[in-house]
């Protein structure tokens, strides 16, 4: 069976690409989808710090005492990142950094890594629109093209 209709959002930040998913989901029914959602949950677990506090725009750029490295229980990431920038383990760092590295860490790794639990969900219910609320890297649109998606 064809997916009735997939939408992937791109834009800059604060463009309202959640905004617009939202309102979808509200008003017509879709069933959103972000490839972000892993890595807020990952970033989440590993600094005991709430996904929504990593989300929050007023909050993102602003360096955080809990996201210091000696706070973090992934040993790996915490290797990575200090081989990759050297930054020292007290050092604090804003939601934003530490989001774009584990992201950096993740696809170093396996490119489609934030991808792969997105693109089953969509296919488990072909009878639902789907909008993904950030789309933004050349993996991403050639998953959701692979479904026949808009833009």
């Amino acid at each position: 069976m064809e997916i009735k209709m997939i939408l992937g959002l791109t834009g800059a930040a604060g463009s309202g690409k959640d905004t617009v998913a939202n309102y979808l989901v509200s008003a017509h029914g879709f069933k959103r989808h972000a490839f972000a959602d892993l890595l807020y949950e990952e970033v989440s677990a590993a600094f005991d710090v709430p996904f929504k506090v990593l989300a929050r725009r007023d909050t993102k750029e602003r360096p955080m005492d809990a996201l210091k490295l000696s706070r973090c229980h992934k040993a790996d990431f915490t290797a990575y990142l200090v081989a990759k920038d050297g930054p020292k383990l007290d050092a604090v760092f804003s939601p934003r950094y530490i989001l774009q590295r584990w992201g950096d860490f993740r696809r170093a790794k396996e490119p489609d890594y934030f991808v792969e639990p997105v693109i089953p969900d969509i296919r488990a219910e072909p009878q639902m629109n789907h909008v993904v609320s950030d789309m933004r890297f050349p993996n991403e649109h050639a998953a959701l093209m692979s479904l026949n998606a808009f833009f």
